[in-house]
């Protein structure tokens, strides 16, 4: 299967887009829910992974797993309809999804399954995992709203010593099995290879997302526009101009590719050098981004969805690719 989005046009227009640096290569929206008169708004996007050149996945407010090819949206059979809120790829066949009542999906290439863990029978609100990640595969971690930790041992989860108290948990990013960082409201920690340690810093806002770049460089973002940029030492706020919107998700491709996204639409590219805003021209909450093999999306609420890759050509018209999804979804939930 080609990698999406689909590549087309003439050699002359692939080279000069692999000329630009990363940060110069255009967005453009993915209409892959179109309304129709009488239907509900389009969900919100909650979501989302590359796990390959040819697909991604997308989570919904409604409970959906949404599979993309850069053509056509798929709707994907899993066993539990509740809002996920993250993806974590270790490979292909090696993805989990995170989310609300306790979520933890794991996808081996072909399906997915639920995957016990020791949350799973706690209340509801107790019981939303939000920030994961994965260390090495038999080596993950996911969080909740309430600060409580689970780890994955390559058998099952089982509940894990949290350095958040009772602070929600974020993000999660890591760097190798021995070195990574955790993020969540108003702290950072670190993990060793055996264990989580708070980090001694002072007047953090509640941080959403955390990446390591590369190069022993890292960022994660927050309340007020906050960017924090970690040299492999230490983490340290730094400005960014005209950033003041709660940011919400943060990705790189590489330490000179990197992408931030948050509220009323608020995008800012980093370019090795420093931010820069970018207006896509929605005022969409943004909630997730995803970079990989060239490939980059930015989704958010009421079904807004973002590309950039190598293709110019614009993907399937929105009337061809909405017959894929199931119609009538139910109205978007409201994120916390």
């Amino acid at each position: 299967m080609p990698a999406f989005p689909r590549i087309h046009g003439t050699v002359l227009l692939l080279v000069a887009w692999l000329a630009l640096p990363g940060w110069a290569a255009a967005w453009e929206m993915v209409p892959w829910d179109s309304p129709r008169k009488g239907r509900k708004p389009s969900p919100n996007l909650t979501a989302v992974a590359i796990p390959d050149r040819d697909h991604a996945f997308i989570g919904t407010s409604d409970g959906r797993l949404l599979r993309w090819d850069g053509n056509r949206m798929r709707a994907m059979d899993h066993p539990a309809k509740v809002k996920p809120r993250k993806f974590v790829v270790n490979a292909p066949d090696d993805v989990w999804a995170f989310g609300d009542n306790a979520l933890s999906l794991h996808y081996d290439g072909r399906a997915w399954t639920r995957v016990k863990n020791p949350l799973t029978r706690r209340k509801r609100s107790e019981g939303r995992l939000w920030g994961a990640g994965c260390a090495a595969p038999d080596r993950c971690f996911a969080g909740t709203r309430d600060g409580r930790l689970i780890e994955w041992d390559g058998k099952e989860w089982r509940h894990a010593l949290s350095p958040a108290g009772k602070a929600r948990i974020y993000g999660m990013a890591f760097a190798s099995r021995r070195s990574g960082w955790m993020v969540g409201d108003g702290f950072f920690a670190r993990w060793d290879g055996a264990r989580w340690e708070k980090a001694d810093m002072r007047d953090v806002p509640r941080m959403y997302d955390v990446v390591l770049a590369g190069n022993g460089r890292g960022w994660a973002v927050g309340d007020h526009g906050a960017v924090f940029e970690y040299d492999g030492t230490a983490w340290k706020k730094t400005d960014v101009p005209g950033s003041f919107f709660r940011l919400r998700a943060v990705a790189c491709a590489s330490p000179t590719d990197c992408w931030a996204a948050g509220a009323a639409g608020a995008v800012f590219g980093w370019d090795g050098a420093r931010w820069r805003r970018t207006r896509l021209g929605t005022s969409e909450r943004l909630t997730a981004v995803a970079m990989r093999d060239g490939q980059a999306l930015l989704a958010g609420d009421r079904g807004t969805l973002f590309r950039r890759g190598p293709s110019p050509t614009p993907v399937e018209s929105p009337a061809a690719a909405d017959a894929s999804v199931p119609p009538e979804p139910p109205a978007p939930s409201k994120n916390p």
